[in-house]
């Protein structure tokens, strides 16, 4: 399987994406070294986020349809290590009709369950890296192009048109993820939770460290970013926890905040208040041209920190974010930084309402 599994790679744009398997199977090293024999393209998704830095010169980032360069929809070849080919990577549909997969996963009712791979495997992710490290030849591969044509992390992530300044409706989430990279520093444990506003965000703050970057699973279940970020505490608790979430999604389980201080668990909340529920409000504007049900009321979850006995603040400047973060770090107690967005939507929404749009208009 390595020899034929090696020649499918060197095809012209290879991509490799690594998921939960490949974390559970601790193969950070020996994917580092693949990747840099071979100067395949990486990008990560799932428990594997930061498994390999993003800012690795290999490393394109997040892996996911929407959230990964948008030329990697061009790849020829996918060797999707430890993943599931389902929602996450929206069903193999992302790429094109002739791309090539080549799927490991432990699970054998995975394989092929998507897209019809052209070589399934159930080893571990570990034991086919050490395998086709040593099928790729002594010699490091050359670099074709297909990697710098793709941009690293930092490149491709660059602000959007609005983002730099804040207006009477709110500061750009983008601003915030922004804000919170250069204040956090990057030895912070992210948590996310919710879904346009956090897209943005996220698209900010660099996985660098596996166990140190967390989200919703795989089931989507908005709410459980604060329960999330107190685990994560736990596991890291000489490290600043930061948790951004929308502020529906904060909506579902807050009380736990009384759970933080009863445990002196001093996490960072920071909240994207854009009283809306962002992303179904943009998909009905898009697919129906009219909302019903999303819009929300502002809020005020930095008073109800407060009245808990927590640290709370409510932003609505961009002058005001960073401060009111570095107080919030500083607090020592759990915190929330609630703070005014703009409800806009993000670029891979748009696209995805597209497709819903066109699947709408299909079936009337």
């Amino acid at each position: 399987m390595q020899k034929r599994c090696v020649w499918l790679l060197r095809k012209i744009s290879p991509l490799l994406i690594a998921g939960d398997a490949a974390y559970w199977d601790r193969a950070d090293d020996v994917l580092a070294r693949f990747v840099e024999h071979t100067r395949i393209p990486v990008g990560t998704c799932g428990f594997a986020r930061g498994l390999i830095p993003d800012d690795h010169p290999c490393c394109f980032g997040d892996a996911r349809p929407g959230a990964a360069p948008p030329a990697t929809a061009e790849a020829d070849v996918v060797l999707v290590l430890g993943e599931r080919i389902d929602w996450v990577l929206g069903f193999g549909r992302f790429w094109q009709a002739d791309t090539t997969f080549i799927q490991v996963h432990p699970d054998p009712a995975e394989l092929g369950r998507s897209v019809d791979a052209a070589l399934v495997s159930t080893a571990s992710p570990v034991a086919v890296l050490e395998a086709l490290l040593d099928a790729a030849g002594p010699d490091a591969w050359p670099d074709s192009g297909w990697r710098t044509q793709l941009g690293g992390y930092c490149a491709w992530q660059g602000a959007a048109a609005d983002a730099s300044e804040g207006d009477d409706a709110g500061i750009h989430p983008e601003a915030v993820g922004r804000a919170l990279r250069d204040v956090c520093g990057p030895d912070a444990v992210t948590v996310f939770d919710g879904a346009n506003s956090m897209l943005w965000v996220r698209g900010q703050l660099p996985a660098r460290h596996a166990d140190r970057c967390f989200e919703l699973g795989r089931l989507g279940m908005i709410g459980t970013g604060l329960p999330l970020s107190l685990g994560a505490k736990v596991l890291h608790p000489e490290a600043p926890v930061v948790l951004f979430v929308g502020d529906g999604s904060l909506g579902f389980h807050f009380m736990e905040f009384e759970t933080a201080l009863r445990h002196a668990l001093p996490v960072v909340i920071v909240v994207g208040n854009d009283s809306a529920w962002g992303i179904e409000q943009h998909f009905q504007r898009g697919i129906f041209g009219r909302e019903t049900g999303t819009a929300l009321s502002l809020v005020r979850y930095d008073l109800m920190a407060r009245a808990l006995g927590g640290f709370g603040v409510f932003v609505e400047t961009l002058d005001e974010l960073a401060p009111a973060l570095e107080s919030a770090l500083a607090a020592g107690t759990p915190a929330i930084v609630n703070v005014k967005i703009r409800n806009v939507a993000h670029p891979a929404i748009l696209r995805f309402t597209e497709g819903l749009k066109a699947q709408h208009t299909r079936a009337t």
